[in-house]
């Protein structure tokens, strides 16, 4: 009988324990199976310009794996030189540049509770739009230019729940693309922001 009640004991212990083994890998996941929509801000490294991003991004249903979609948009406008032209009068040139970045990310998270960190990867679309104009008293000059890439990305990501309803997000990463465009053959970027859980 006492090595009966023994054995039992030792079952009993040893399903506490694994139950408490299950909780703490199933917790995370299920208190963490939020929708989120947010805004950030992306640096590009080559343009050495701010860009506003606009996100999405969901976990899947009891994974280490999320998704996130989003769309950068880069802006430059700057007066690149007020000369005199060879009649004596003044010309004024004026160089924009725009770009339009559409990503999909899948997440892998490593670390998966109120503080996640994974790696990336991702496929989207670059759209680039630049535009010279140069203006003197005579006549108007405007060159135009556009180009639309396949993009490939991978990098890292960090994310930090401050409320059940809101986290912020940190993701240094790398596009690689297709095509003849303005910036080349990559850049490397920083992008961080802030996102409602729901």
């Amino acid at each position: 009988m006492k090595n009966i009640l023994t054995v039992l004991f030792l079952i009993f212990c040893g399903a506490s324990f694994a139950q408490e083994e299950y909780k703490s890998e199933v917790k995370p996941y299920a208190r963490h199976q939020y929708s989120y929509a947010g805004i950030g801000l992306a640096y590009n490294d080559y343009s050495e310009e701010l860009g506003l991003q606009i996100r999405a991004q969901s976990d899947f249903t009891n994974s280490r794996f999320s998704s996130s979609i989003y769309l950068t948009i880069y802006g430059e406008e700057s007066f690149i030189a007020s000369a005199t032209n060879s009649q004596g009068g003044t010309t004024n040139v004026r160089a924009e540049y725009r770009a339009y970045e559409f990503m999909v990310d899948v997440h892998y998270n490593i670390v998966h509770r109120s503080f996640k960190f994974y790696p990336l990867v991702g496929v989207g679309v670059l759209y680039e739009k630049a535009d010279l104009e140069a203006d003197d008293e005579d006549e108007f000059v405007l060159v135009e230019g556009s180009e639309t890439s396949f993009a490939f990305n991978f990098g890292l990501g960090l994310q930090y729940d401050l409320f059940d309803f809101l986290t912020v997000f940190a993701e240094p990463n790398v596009t690689i693309y297709t095509g003849d465009n303005f910036y080349g053959d990559g850049f490397g970027a920083f992008q961080a922001g802030v996102m409602y859980a729901f």
